[in-house]
């Protein structure tokens, strides 16, 4: 059974930390790239095919979500963490947005947009709270 992140034993923990900061790279970094940058109004057309590698092919040929549940399930064997589930919730509901954003509907693209960012502002916390977690289970009072 998984532990959360503060009953994390000191190996656990240094087994956690490069996955961790691997699964916020290769994930939360890549698919957030375009959303960050996307201007208001009109998405210019050099655009869209960048949007949809980040997305649909992050890398080079497979979704962000496939991406993720590799790169997630060894920390899934090490920490319990809400924000694991709550990724793999965003994802889902990006994928159910591919067809809309590969026809280029706008509010398709800023929807996934807005759900790529939380993807990355949640792995981006993960990999810093599990650097940050205390060695060792809690001491008694």
């Amino acid at each position: 059974m998984a532990d959360t992140i503060d009953h994390l034993a000191p190996a656990a923990r240094r087994r956690a930390r490069p996955l961790a900061s691997r699964l916020a790279h290769d994930v939360g970094k890549h698919i957030a790239r375009m959303a960050r940058n996307l201007p208001d109004g009109e998405i210019p057309e050099p655009l869209w095919p960048l949007m949809v590698a980040d997305l649909f092919a992050i890398d080079g040929e497979r979704r962000a979500s496939a991406v993720f549940r590799e790169r997630a399930a060894p920390l899934e064997d090490l920490i319990e963490d809400p924000r694991i589930a709550e990724c793999r919730d965003l994802l889902e509901a990006i994928d159910a947005l591919e067809a809309r954003v590969r026809r280029r509907d706008t509010p398709a693209v800023r929807r996934a947009a807005v759900l790529a960012v939380r993807v990355e502002s949640l792995l981006a916390a993960l990999h810093r709270d599990i650097c940050r977690a205390r060695e060792g289970p809690p001491q008694g009072p």
